[in-house]
């Protein structure tokens, strides 16, 4: 009988890095994907991303609506983590999964490690033990102490790991499955990806900056900053909107108030476009994870602004800014300007792994021991 593993996903983001992890499994003769989908993937105003799940060709085992459109504070994505709760008991009660996958730092991440941990059900987590800023950083510790097995993108992060009192055993490095794309898989060539998205010859930007939790009352002056200091460069720019975290409703009145005919806005876009952007573009301004994990991958210069990145591992086409518009505004002249810059950028390596985290991880998932000595933790001091 094939064990039956179940990954939850509820952003695009997280979606990306869960693609090779999702094709792994279903390609493996021993087991079988039981796939969720719940959050962001099911609002209109975040480009209901769940019809890119569908065209990829995933079957969605199940759904679990608990964000509103158009409106996310605390108290919003509080609750939702309670909805997502209810829902997953009641999933689980029924699907019996063997395993359950809890990717990243989010809100439906912790919510599947507590319904998996307190159901007696295995939880892997992919991605623990990395810092960085806003309530990402509670989440994402609090999921691997509701773990039993860890996927860990990082030697620094595996470290990280143990020293949290973890078991060694129950730790594998095997980088970040969002590389898998990149180093595997094809891309659009330049003139097809720029003709798609009207791109004529020379430089442009990619901008992706989402709210952060802790600061989402000043989301949307922190964009504003942010916008202005690309536009005042004059190059064209693919601005894809945040994600739906407290703070997000602000940004988005300004990104659809905002006429400059430099800047094309897109709710969402399909990862292979994504990425393809990506490997063409001059900068990517921001503070999309994507900028740390995939960017070193294309040899793509970042300006990572505020705190929401704070403290990850990064490579060295990575320039970190705070909020102030002049700061921003300099930081992009120096990475599309500076010499010596651009070419450690070029010579850049990233600390993430080889591009094979997705077979690493199923293989790991297919062979392991389901038992009490699993299933039954304890701290390690």
């Amino acid at each position: 009988m094939a064990r039956k593993i179940c990954l939850v996903t509820g952003t695009r983001a997280e979606y990306g890095l869960s693609l090779p992890i999702l094709r792994a499994i279903e390609s493996h003769p021993d087991l079988e994907l039981q796939l969720v989908v719940t959050g962001m993937h099911l609002l209109s105003c975040c480009g209901n991303t769940i019809d890119l799940i569908k065209k990829d060709g995933f079957k969605i085992d199940h759904i679990i609506e608990t964000l509103p459109e158009n409106k996310a504070d605390g108290a919003v994505m509080a609750n939702a983590i309670g909805k997502t709760i209810l829902g997953l008991t009641k999933y689980f009660k029924k699907a019996k999964p063997d395993i359950v996958i809890a990717m990243t730092d989010l809100g439906f991440t912790l919510a599947t490690a507590i319904v998996g941990a307190h159901m007696n059900i295995s939880v892997a987590h992919v991605h623990g033990g990395e810092v960085s800023g806003s309530v990402d950083e509670l989440v994402r510790h609090a999921t691997t102490k509701l773990s039993h097995i860890h996927f860990a993108a990082s030697k620094k992060s595996a470290e990280r790991i143990v020293k949290m009192g973890e078991e060694p055993w129950r730790v594998h490095i095997v980088g970040a499955p969002g590389l898998d794309a990149i180093l595997h898989d094809d891309f659009y060539d330049e003139k097809t990806i720029r003709e798609k998205y009207s791109l004529s010859d020379g430089n442009y930007i990619v901008l992706v900056q989402h709210p952060v939790s802790t600061e989402s009352y000043q989301s949307g002056e922190y964009f504003k900053n942010t916008l202005k200091a690309v536009e005042s460069f004059g190059i064209q720019t693919i601005l894809i909107y945040p994600n739906a975290d407290a703070g997000s409703k602000d940004i988005i009145e300004i990104i659809e108030s905002n006429n400059n005919k430099m800047v094309k806005s897109y709710k969402n876009l399909p990862r292979k476009d994504y990425l393809s952007l990506l490997k063409y573009a001059s900068v990517l301004v921001g503070n999309s994870s994507s900028g740390v994990l995939e960017a070193p991958s294309f040899k793509l210069p970042v300006v990572n602004i505020g705190s929401r990145q704070y403290g990850r591992e990064v490579a060295e086409n990575v320039v970190s800014v705070d909020y102030n518009l002049e700061d921003i505004k300099s930081a992009i002249y120096f990475v599309l300007n500076d010499k010596e810059f651009k070419k450690k950028a070029q010579n850049c390596v990233s600390p993430y792994g080889d591009g094979m985290a997705g077979k690493k991880i199923v293989e790991i998932l297919a062979g392991m021991q389901i038992d009490k000595k699993l299933l039954k933790k304890l701290i390690t001091y």
